[in-house]
């Protein structure tokens, strides 16, 4: 495995309630609360969990697009929480954003060719005709048409206003893009090619992803690791092949048994595992395993005492104190009974 280009520790953000008592601290919702990864050069790293656990705020925050609480966001060995101003400016063409909706992303007002040639002229990269010339070759490489240059973002699809997105967000040669749910947004049909296009500029500009779904099929696709949140903390890291095969957290197995099979007859026969309980609050998150009220082998420890992420079997990392007994080679979870 290469070297991290990007390594986040710690890393916390806390909004600030309006409204709290008159006497006591000002309570703060912990949407990231204390969340550490690395992503190595040329790989993907795919960030999942339910909606609400934390993910786009983790990804604007390594970004720096929303400021962090606490903790350590390093690019390419320099420190990113101390930068401002013009230093700031000049790490943030390394790393670049997809965001999740392209309807709202682009600037509707904006012809095409204008919305991608304004970073280059944000960054003194290319002026005049060889913005122009630079704003062709972007389009290619996205495959749309020159022409897409002279028209608006509401003449195109969704999946086409989505390849808009990705081309304004390579044309300052990144090595660092965040893909925050970059597909969820598409109909199912555009999905696969927009995946693809990932795929292919990956291979082909040598980019780094960190990649926020909720769709584990797609996951599978185009991850090379993943790191699985729950409540503003990673539960677990693994490989792709082994989040398929030989997940260790209940909170993962649990995702996993919520993916629909392609084989009717193993649809119809496999083994659901539904949680019971809402989610908690992040402004009120549980002592202890943030996942205990839901978990079906919690027990006393769970209750109390927070488990760390630590190295398992296979490269792993787990958030679990009973791992071991949860293993691969453990029975199919039985929400009526507990250990």
């Amino acid at each position: 495995m290469t070297e991290p280009l990007v390594q986040v520790r710690d890393l916390r953000v806390h909004f600030p309630l309006r409204r709290g008592t008159l006497t006591g601290p000002r309570p703060v919702v912990r949407a990231v609360d204390g969340v550490s990864f690395d992503v190595h050069r040329g790989e993907t790293l795919a960030l999942v969990g339910e909606s609400g656990c934390g993910k786009s705020t983790t990804g604007r925050a390594t970004l720096r697009l929303t400021e962090a609480t606490h903790g350590s966001i390093r690019f390419d060995g320099a420190e990113l929480t101390g930068l401002r101003g013009r230093r700031l400016r000049a790490a943030r063409r390394r790393m670049q954003m997809v965001f999740q909706d392209p309807y709202s992303s682009l600037d509707p007002r904006m012809r095409v060719g204008a919305a991608i040639r304004e970073p280059l002229t944000i960054h003194g990269l290319a002026d005049g005709a060889a913005a122009t010339a630079r704003v062709g070759e972007l389009l290619d490489a996205v495959g749309l048409p020159r022409a897409a240059a002279d028209r608006y973002p509401h003449e195109f699809s969704g999946g086409q206003r989505q390849r808009i997105a990705i081309a304004r967000a390579i044309a300052v040669e990144p090595s660092f893009l965040v893909c925050d749910e970059p597909i969820s947004a598409l109909d199912v049909s555009v999905q696969a090619q927009v995946v693809n296009l990932f795929e292919d500029l990956q291979e082909r500009f040598g980019l780094t992803y960190l990649f926020i779904a909720h769709d584990l099929a797609v996951v599978r696709h185009i991850a090379h690791r993943v790191a699985v949140m729950y409540l503003g903390q990673i539960v677990e890291t693994l490989s792709r092949d082994d989040l398929y095969e030989r997940p260790l957290h209940p909170y993962t197995k649990s995702l996993i048994s919520a993916v629909p099979r392609p084989n009717p007859v193993e649809e119809r026969s496999r083994e659901r595992i539904i949680l019971t309980g809402d989610v908690p609050s992040p402004a009120n998150p549980p002592t202890g395993c943030r996942f205990h009220t839901r978990c079906p082998f919690a027990r006393d420890r769970c209750r109390t005492e927070a488990p760390p992420l630590t190295p398992a079997t296979g490269g792993h990392e787990v958030a679990c104190h009973y791992w071991t007994d949860l293993g691969p080679s453990a029975p199919p979870i039985d929400l009526k009974e507990h250990p």
